[in-house]
C-alpha cells in the first residue's frame, strides 16, 4: 500500500512518466511530515520568494549597469580603480556572512530585529518594505558587483567598435551620448546577465530566507531537507530547474533577436556572450 501510494509500483520508466506528468499538471503529491498538499503549502509561500527575487534583481541591474558604464567611461582613473577594488573586495564576501553580521549589527545596536512571517504588499506597503529591503539588498549587492565588471568589458568593447571611434574622433561627447551609441552593443550583453544572475540570485533566497525568517519556498526547502520530506524536495528541485532553464531560453532568443549580427556569423547568442564576458577581459 505504501509503495502503491507513493507511486514505486511499475518500471522505472513508467515511475518516472507517471511523475513528471503530476507535477506537470499541478499534482506534486503529499507532505510527508504534514500530510498537507505541496502544490498547496508551495503556491502559499512562493509570493515572498517572487519579491525577494524580483528586488533583488531590481537592486542588481540598477546599480550594477549604470556602475559598470560609468567605469568605463572614466577607464583607468581614481573612480574606475576605486570601483573596481570595491566590486572585487565586496564581491569575495560570502552572502550568509554579511546576511548574518547585518542582523547581528541590527540587533546590538539598533535594537532592530526583523519580523517573522510575510506581510502583503497591499496589506501593509511599509512593513512589506521594510522587511524586504534588507534581504534584497544584501542579495542583490554581490551579483551587482559581477553585473558591473562585465557591463565595464562590454562598453569598453563597444568604445572600440568603429561607429563610436568616428564620433568621439572630433571632439568629446556628453556622456549621455557616448552611452546612447553602445547601448545597441550593450543590449544583449544586459539581455544576458539577466540569465546569469538569476541561479545565483534563487542560490542566494535559500540562504536569507532563513536568516531573515521569511517564509518563502527556500525556507520551505531547507525545512524539507531538515525533515527528509523528499516528495517536497523532488518537487521544489524540478521547479528551480525548470524556471531557470526557461529563462535562459527566452535570454538567448531575445539575444538573438538584439544582435542579428550574431546569428549571422554562425555563433550562439551565448557563445558570442561568453567571448564578452570571458574573465580576462573583466580586467
Amino acid at each position: 500500500m505504501i509503495r502503491e501510494d507513493l507511486g514505486l509500483h511499475g518500471p522505472l520508466h513508467m515511475k518516472y512518466l507517471r511523475w513528471i506528468g503530476g507535477w506537470a499538471t499541478g499534482n506534486w503529491g503529499e507532505s510527508w511530515f504534514s500530510g498537507e498538499s505541496i502544490w498547496e503549502m508551495f503556491f502559499s509561500v512562493l509570493p515572498a520568494t517572487l519579491q525577494l527575487v524580483i528586488m533583488a534583481h531590481a537592486m542588481a541591474v540598477l546599480v550594477g549597469i549604470p556602475a559598470g558604464v560609468f567605469m568605463a567611461l572614466r577607464r583607468n582613473s581614481w573612480i574606475d580603480i576605486l570601483g573596481r577594488a570595491v566590486f572585487r573586495t565586496w564581491l569575495t564576501l560570502p552572502v550568509f556572512w554579511t546576511a548574518t553580521l547585518l542582523l547581528v549589527a541590527g540587533i546590538r545596536f539598533l535594537e532592530w530585529s526583523p519580523k517573522v512571517g510575510y506581510i502583503p504588499p497591499l496589506e501593509d506597503p511599509r512593513g512589506n518594505l521594510i522587511l524586504f529591503v534588507w534581504p534584497a539588498l544584501v542579495l542583490g549587492i554581490p551579483t551587482a558587483t559581477a553585473v558591473a565588471l562585465m557591463m565595464r568589458s562590454s562598453t569598453l568593447d563597444a568604445l572600440r567598435q568603429d561607429y563610436v571611434v568616428d564620433v568621439t574622433a572630433s571632439e568629446p561627447p556628453h556622456p549621455a551620448m557616448i552611452f546612447l551609441l553602445t547601448l545597441k552593443h550593450t543590449l544583449a550583453p544586459a539581455a544576458a546577465i539577466f540569465a546569469l544572475i538569476l541561479p545565483v540570485i534563487l542560490g542566494g533566497t535559500l540562504i536569507m530566507e532563513q536568516v531573515f525568517v521569511l517564509d518563502g519556498v527556500g525556507r520551505m526547502l531547507n525545512a524539507a531537507l531538515n525533515q527528509r520530506d523528499y516528495p517536497i524536495i523532488e518537487s521544489l528541485a524540478l521547479f528551480f530547474a525548470v524556471w531557470v532553464i526557461a529563462i535562459n531560453t527566452l535570454v538567448d532568443i531575445l539575444c538573438g533577436w538584439l544582435t542579428p549580427d550574431v546569428r549571422s556569423s554562425g555563433k550562439s547568442p551565448r557563445e558570442e556572450w561568453n567571448h564578452l564576458a570571458n574573465p580576462v577581459r573583466l580586467v
